[in-house]
C-alpha cells in the first residue's frame, strides 16, 4: 500500500489493472474502493472464456484485492455489476452467491462496456476492519 493526503493505495500481483492511471483499490476515510475487476487470468494475462468463468475470476480478482487490503468479503457493502449483456444474469447470480452466499451486499447491475471485450466486470466498496 502506498499513497498519501490521508488515502492509501492499494496493489497486487496477483490481481491485473495495476496501471499508472488506475488503481486496483484505494482506502479513505475507513472504506475500501476496488477498481473494475474483468475475468483476466491473474496468471497468464488471459481473458477467460465464456461468462461464468469470467464472473468467477473477476470475482476472485476482486477478492484479491480485498485481501490485500485485510478486508474479508463478509465486510462488502456494495457491489457494482457490468453486463456487456444482461440476460447472463442468472448464471451470474448463482456464482455470485458463492462469494456472498449470506447478508449480501448492496448491488447495482448495468448494462455496460466492461474493459478490454469482458462480459462482465465487478466493483465494489467495503468497510476496513477496526483494529
Amino acid at each position: 500500500m502506498s499513497g498519501g493526503s490521508g488515502k492509501k493505495i492499494v496493489g497486487v500481483g496477483s490481481a491485473p489493472g495495476m496501471s499508472t492511471t488506475l488503481s486496483q483499490g484505494v482506502i479513505a476515510n475507513g472504506f475500501l474502493f476496488v477498481a473494475g475487476q474483468i475475468g483476466i487470468e491473474r496468471e497468464t494475462g488471459a481473458l477467460r472464456e465464456g461468462i461464468a468463468a469470467q464472473a468467477r475470476q473477476a470475482l476472485e480478482n476482486m477478492k484479491a484485492v480485498l485481501d490485500a487490503a485485510g478486508v474479508p468479503l463478509q465486510n462488502v457493502v456494495r457491489v457494482g455489476v457490468y453486463y456487456l449483456d444482461n440476460t447472463h444474469s442468472k448464471i451470474v447470480q448463482e456464482i455470485y452467491k458463492e462469494f456472498f452466499p449470506s447478508e449480501p451486499p448492496a448491488r447495482t447491475s448495468v448494462q455496460a462496456a466492461p474493459a478490454k471485450n469482458a462480459l462482465i466486470e465487478f466493483d465494489c466498496i467495503a468497510v476496513i476492519p477496526q483494529s
